[in-house]
């Protein structure tokens, strides 16, 4: 599935809780899917009660996306590759020190910087937008959306972009936030996330949902195998996701390790 935004609509997820505080050293990841490729936009943004923080986001002058560290004074920025409109896109960025950050396309380094750069302490997120000047909102698809308290290795961004693998499936006791806006288990409301499902143990925090839907037609994702006493439930009460999702295959990622175009 995926979240759709609309721009102009002024769509997108936020929270005042936060998966990162004072960290240098972390990855910020997410699957992208522009309708268009006139608006800049903000794809996930780390921050405290002003512009700055860590952002991943499309500038929309050269088709790139770009990762940048804000702060007080200005900002440091790597960028490169290019974003190709109607397509699924896998970016990821690398903070490694206040000096050393890197930009990932689909799995490959596209831009470095080393500029000196260091953001107040963080407390909030914003998901496709930015909440503090209520712009840059995304127009297109946001999915599996990793944030890390370490700075993952080329080979990890690797699993990620190039073999599809979800981001609990990579350095999972540093994932400090995950979402994947792909269905399968439902909510309070009927709607169905992934990244909801008890096989999956990952950080809740809470987000608002500011007029987001879910999309069809996701990326295809391999997700983690779900315990092997819950495969074998013999009965819907002996699974704790019941009969909706029990050994049952589900468009754009897998159950029980298995993957679905």
């Amino acid at each position: 599935m995926g979240r759709h935004f609309t721009y102009g609509s002024g769509e997108h997820f936020t929270t005042t809780a936060t998966p990162l505080t004072t960290e240098t050293a972390l990855t910020m990841a997410c699957w992208v899917y522009h309708n268009n490729l006139t608006f800049r936009s903000r794809y996930v943004w780390v921050h405290p009660n002003s512009d700055e923080g860590y952002i991943l986001w499309f500038f929309e002058g050269t088709n790139v996306p770009v990762f940048s560290v804000v702060n007080s004074g200005g900002s440091a920025s790597a960028t490169g590759g290019s974003i190709s409109n109607n397509t699924w896109h896998h970016v990821c960025g690398v903070n490694r020190s206040t000096t050393s950050r890197e930009l990932y396309l689909d799995g490959v380094s596209v831009g470095t910087d080393n500029t000196l750069s260091t953001p107040a302490a963080m407390d909030r997120m914003t998901i496709a937008g930015n909440s503090a000047r209520t712009a840059n909102w995304m127009d297109g698809r946001i999915a599996e959306i990793g944030i890390w308290n370490v700075a993952l290795s080329p080979l990890e961004v690797q699993q990620l972009g190039q073999w599809r693998h979800a981001p609990p499936m990579v350095r999972s006791k540093n994932l400090k936030f995950y979402k994947s806006f792909q269905h399968e288990h439902p909510d309070s409301n009927g709607q169905i996330d992934v990244s909801d499902s008890p096989h999956i143990q990952h950080p809740g925090i809470p987000l608002t949902n500011v007029g987001s839907t879910f999309a069809a037609h996701p990326p295809n994702i391999i997700y983690p195998r779900r315990p092997l006493a819950w495969m074998l439930a013999p009965t819907a009460a002996a699974d704790p996701e019941g009969p909706l999702t029990r050994g049952k295959l589900i468009r754009g990622g897998i159950l029980a390790g298995r993957l679905v175009a």
